[in-house]
């Protein structure tokens, strides 16, 4: 286990977009490790391998133009910025005149240990939320090659949305609706064209050391059951296989209960992460869709006063499990633990599903 750090996560990226705006290779261990040590990083803290794709530099080049204290507070706000607006562009769109309030679903999202996780660590997972607002906000008003530009964001983590981004490609294909595919391309080859720009030999120091990441990464026990399960058993193959039957049934669940944008954030992408083969608590956040849609399933039955205690209790109870590098494993719960209330948010007892329904309808024009 690692000795806390706030921040631990945007050392390193901070020191990626250093080592890029200096023209030497991230993924080099022992020049990230000295850039590291540059910023007073503990001597008996070993550093791992950068593992994000080329294509993500541009956005550690931006982070690196300020100095690392500086930058870690502009970057902070900006994440609380990006996840309170797409909070605010979520609960419009899947929840709007109720029951739901704008306030309790910011209390929410404020509270939700990966936001806490995110905001901790200096991760960039508020850019992945954001991108699903986006896409969402877009997607819900048939501006699709825009909605695409929005879900290429999520392209800095492709592990995670594997089969959110197969239903999505499969069914706008199936449709013959091409500008949302157009759309995440071209977001796509923008944020290649930009990292090329600023770092002409990213492509072949990413292609240098992707042997080295990925089975640096299957020793790493994570939030995801596959991860869980190789690392503690030994066994291969658990996390690919779970990654087909997951990309399988997220077909099937959208064929069944039709191609919406309710059914892609309240199932198909909680599906994704949990059988994601490679995540951290922290990335949870993009599952905040799903724990709008299941506290608006709640609140006819539970009042406001008693989410927002029993959330707060909650976000408390968890803290030591937050900064912990070592709990991962707790996590599968949550992820989990939303895509099944998914389940409920979208059906439940009938009422819900025809509420919900025609509150996404009502955004989303007609069903797609």
């Amino acid at each position: 286990m690692h000795p806390f750090l706030f921040g631990y996560d945007f050392y390193y990226l901070w020191s990626v977009g250093t080592l890029v705006h200096h023209g030497l290779d991230p993924y080099n261990t022992e020049l990230l490790r000295q850039q590291l040590y540059s910023l007073g990083w503990p001597a008996q803290e070993v550093p791992q391998t950068f593992t994000h794709p080329f294509n993500t530099l541009w956005l550690y080049w931006l982070l690196a133009i300020l100095p690392f204290k500086a930058s870690l507070f502009a970057w902070s706000c900006i994440s609380i910025g990006l996840i309170a607006v797409s909070t605010l562009i979520l609960a419009r769109i899947l929840v709007a005149n109720k029951p739901l309030s704008p306030l309790l679903a910011v209390f929410a999202t404020a509270i939700f240990p990966p936001t806490l996780g995110t905001l901790i660590y200096g991760q960039i997972n508020a850019v992945l939320l954001f991108g699903i607002a986006i896409f969402a906000f877009c997607w819900s008003r048939d501006r699709f090659f825009y909605a695409g530009l929005g879900l290429s964001l999520v392209l800095i983590k492709p592990h995670i949305f594997g089969p959110f981004l197969l239903v999505i490609f499969v069914w706008e294909f199936l449709a013959k609706r091409f500008s949302c595919l157009a759309g995440c391309v071209s977001g796509l080859l923008l944020q290649i064209g930009a990292s090329c720009a600023i770092a002409p030999d990213c492509i072949a120091w990413y292609r240098g050391a992707l042997e080295g990441i990925l089975s640096e990464s299957m020793l790493i026990c994570g939030a995801t059951l596959g991860q869980l399960i190789e690392c503690k058993s030994g066994l291969r193959m658990v996390r690919p296989l779970l990654l087909v039957s997951g990309s399988i049934a997220a077909l099937c669940v959208t064929k069944a209960r039709g191609y919406t944008l309710l059914v892609l954030l309240s199932l198909v992408l909680p599906l994704s992460v949990c059988v994601s083969p490679y995540c951290w608590m922290h990335s949870l956040v993009v599952l905040i869709p799903g724990l709008l849609l299941l506290g608006s399933s709640l609140t006819p039955q539970i009042s406001e006063r008693t989410m927002r205690y029993a959330m707060a209790v909650a976000a408390a109870a968890t803290l030591p499990m937050i900064v912990g590098g070592g709990m991962q494993a707790v996590w599968i719960l949550l992820s989990w633990g939303i895509f099944l209330g998914g389940f409920y948010a979208t059906h439940g007892d009938g009422t819900s599903f025809k509420r919900l329904f025609t509150l996404s309808t009502n955004f989303c024009g007609k069903s797609h």
